[in-house]
């Protein structure tokens, strides 16, 4: 009789588990969606070429290691790189005009997935800094960027 008190709680655990994680998975679609279409109403003007709605920032470099990732929008328009955090109101705009070196690394202030990351360096009114982005399709960002920018800033991007 045990063993059946003990199926019970088992069962009733993964129900809850269940649950509990159909419950977050509804809220971060909620918040992808909801985050992809801020940027988009605030870019109606621009030409987005590219959209990444899950794009998860690494960081910026001014701001040191201790700072977390987050998710968010990352949009490219002809102008600009637009990133939207899902949480938080610290979004990133970096005019592409600005935008000094482009790269691939492996690691970005202290951080890896063991998959690429996209590294923008950029120029401020504060001096020069760098903003790292894992992308779910970065072959497209990145010939997008290459369409769009001097080759001396893209020569840190593997060959074609």
């Amino acid at each position: 009789m045990a063993w059946l008190w003990i199926i019970l709680a088992v069962s009733g655990l993964l129900l809850i588990i269940y649950l509990a994680l159909r419950l977050l998975g509804g809220r971060l679609r909620r918040l992808r969606d909801d985050t992809r279409n801020t940027v988009l109403a605030e870019l109606t003007d621009e030409d987005v070429l590219h959209l990444e709605p899950t794009a998860n920032c690494f960081g910026l470099r001014s701001r040191g290691p201790a700072q977390n990732r987050g998710n968010g929008c990352w949009a490219l328009t002809r102008m600009r790189i637009r990133f939207e955090p899902w949480v938080g109101r610290t979004s990133l705009d970096i005019p592409l005009e600005r935008i000094t070196a482009v790269r691939l690394s492996y690691g970005f202030l202290g951080k890896t997935r063991g998959r690429p990351l996209l590294v923008v360096s950029f120029s401020t009114p504060g001096g020069d800094d760098e903003a790292a982005w894992l992308t779910t399709d970065l072959d497209a960002a990145l010939q997008r960027l290459k369409e769009l920018l001097p080759a001396e800033v893209t020569a840190g991007i593997p060959g074609d």
